[in-house]
């Protein structure tokens, strides 16, 4: 395991106090390797400067107009600076250019502290650090940490925008590198009381084209066949359609075989290239 540099103790503002509170007070199941990175203490230099940087770019992108139209767009639930998604990338690919690729417990700091912020664009960006470091974030040392954190990542400030992503890019290429291993926590996550945790373990094969443990997208299918939440009919629909490009007999014979317990939104969205 790798050596967890120690950060010098410092009075934590109120925001890290909150922080703190809010993730022990919620149950999270944080290691001591998880928690000794939380931004409970005073950052790391590293962390502080990309922030600093970070928020110096996005103030100057300030789009009104575009923001509370984003906004609406997202059923007001959050707010936004007003970046268009082309200038965003370009914006992140001088701060990863300016900045070096942080350490894990740096990664969880800088994401624990971005994703306290306000405007939705500073989530965004953690999205955008995990699709350009996913090789250096997924390392066997410390995929048991990684998984933590993007638990509770998904189960806060939690929409589609944010978890779709996690939940089929970072939780899934994670998953994959050591099925054997971590199958068992998406048996676990698939009947978690929480549903966007359910929404990512059944997503969480998006991606993996013949890779895909079809057992268990259609175990996972069948066991959340009977909710009425709307994410979770969409996303049974979305995972089974994604995997009809790889094998469409299949699929085709699954829903025919299971029309009766599946909702009609997941059949729906699952032959809707049939």
């Amino acid at each position: 395991m790798p050596k967890v540099k120690t950060v010098k103790k410092s009075t934590p503002t109120r925001k890290t106090k909150t922080l703190k509170s809010e993730i022990l007070s919620n149950g999270s199941q944080l290691n001591s390797l998880v928690l000794s990175a939380l931004p409970t203490q005073k950052s790391s230099m590293s962390v502080q400067k990309l922030i600093k940087a970070l928020k110096a770019k996005y103030s100057v992108a300030n789009n009104k107009t575009y923001a509370a139209y984003i906004k609406q767009y997202m059923r007001n639930q959050y707010e936004f600076i007003g970046m268009r998604y082309p200038e965003r990338r370009a914006i992140n690919k001088e701060i990863f250019e300016a900045h070096p690729v942080l350490n894990h417990p740096d990664i969880y700091q800088l994401f624990y502290l971005l994703w306290q912020e306000e405007e939705r664009d500073y989530q965004c960006f953690v999205l955008d650090y995990c699709d350009k470091y996913i090789k250096h974030i997924n390392h066997p040392d410390w995929n048991d940490q990684n998984l933590q954190v993007l638990k509770h990542l998904i189960t806060h400030k939690s929409w589609w925008d944010t978890v779709d992503i996690l939940a089929s890019k970072v939780v899934g290429t994670i998953i994959l590198s050591d099925r054997e291993k971590y199958s068992q926590l998406m048996d676990e996550w698939i009947s978690d009381d929480n549903m966007w945790i359910r929404r990512t373990a059944i997503l969480h094969q998006l991606n993996y084209k013949h890779k895909t443990d079809t057992d268990r997208l259609f175990r996972y299918s069948l066991q959340c066949a009977h909710e009425k939440e709307f994410f979770i009919q969409k996303s049974i629909g979305w995972a089974l359609r994604n995997h009809f490009r790889t094998d469409p007999d299949l699929i085709k014979t699954f829903v025919s075989k299971n029309q009766s317990k599946l909702a009609t939104l997941s059949v729906r969205e699952a032959l809707k290239h049939a």
